[in-house]
């Protein structure tokens, strides 16, 4: 769950180059990239507390609840209901539906008149919708375009309520017991942000000439590859599945290179600092970080994790991991 709610910039960057194979980086960088002000950068308080805030903010709104309401039905209430139809007077079975559940505007019961009705109408209403059974009409396709009319009982209309006070076990179950108290997740947040700040200053002052060709290069394989199998999986091409970004082909491919550009230059950075700094991880790190990293990527044993992705690479992560901490350490707070 740490590394789900990371905001680390760099550890998740670098968690990209797990997929690649050799030792990375293992090279003079100075071509690429010249450090700028990386000790000692200056985050702002109020900006971590900001920060802090909107993760309590998402916090609330994952512990959101339906209660019922007796207001009219709005935009994003459930609501129940239950309906028999007729054709011509005549019932028919395939016009029926039993506790029935729909999100107001959002959803749709399959008609389009009875979704606008169930709009602004409270729970234990009675009302009769007429209805055109649409083309696609699964339950009898030899009904499309006949007008129905639906007799329609609304159980209850539920309204989504978020709380307005953050508590330990809200924060539990949204960390999935990572933290079982505000002030423990409190810690987690600052540090994290103020890490992320910290990072975002030392990129910035650096000044870029170059970038890597073959690590942009397997990025951005990998991040294609990535793409395509989540098109693979909705049985789209991806081309038919960028299309639905508003992507071109040509674009999205335009786009993704210059992520793996961005991505890769961040990785100089984090080398180029360690290498500075001197900051290798000792071996008692490594173990447990990656037996943590086994846990939370579904490996069931570290030896697993380093036959698919390679001890260099676990390494780098690790690696990572002290870059972070270490521009924390020297980072300073103004309000």
């Amino acid at each position: 769950m740490k590394r789900t709610l990371s905001l680390f910039v760099c550890v998740v960057l670098c968690l990209a180059t797990l997929v690649s194979c050799g030792k990375p980086y293992n090279y003079d960088l100075s071509k690429y990239v010249t450090l700028g002000q990386y000790k000692g950068v200056t985050v702002s308080k109020s900006e971590i507390e900001e920060q802090i805030d909107e993760q309590y903010s998402a916090v609330l709104s994952a512990s959101a609840e339906y209660v019922e309401t007796n207001a009219v039905s709005k935009e994003g209430d459930k609501i129940t209901y239950s309906y028999t139809g007729t054709i011509d007077g005549a019932a028919n079975d395939a016009l029926t539906g039993e506790n029935k559940t729909l999100t107001a505007v959002s959803g749709t019961t399959g008609f389009k008149e009875l979704d606008e009705a169930l709009v602004g109408i409270k729970g234990g209403s009675n009302l009769t919708v007429d209805v055109v059974l649409p083309e696609n009409f699964s339950a009898d396709a030899s009904l499309a375009g006949k007008t129905a009319t639906l007799a329609v009982t609304v159980a209850k209309v539920e309204e989504l309520v978020t709380p307005e006070t953050l508590t330990d076990e809200m924060v539990k179950t949204y960390t999935e017991e990572t933290y079982t108290t505000i002030d423990a997740y409190r810690t987690y947040l600052y540090s994290a942000i103020k890490q992320n700040l910290a990072w975002s200053a030392a990129v910035k002052n650096c000044s870029f000439t170059d970038y890597p060709k073959k690590e942009a290069e397997n990025y951005y394989n990998t991040l294609l590859t990535r793409y395509q199998a989540q098109a693979s999986q909705y049985g789209m091409t991806l081309e038919q599945f960028t299309s639905l970004t508003g992507y071109t082909m040509d674009a999205f491919q335009a786009a993704l290179a210059q992520q793996a550009v961005n991505q890769t230059r961040q990785d100089v950075v984090m080398y180029s600092i360690a290498r500075a700094e001197g900051l290798e991880p000792d071996q008692a790190r490594i173990d447990a970080e990656a037996a943590s990293l086994a846990k939370e990527n579904g490996f069931a044993t570290v030896k697993e994790m380093y036959a698919q992705l390679g001890e260099d690479q676990v390494l780098s992560y690790v690696q990572s991991l002290l870059v972070m901490e270490f521009l924390e350490a020297n980072a300073v707070e103004a309000e």
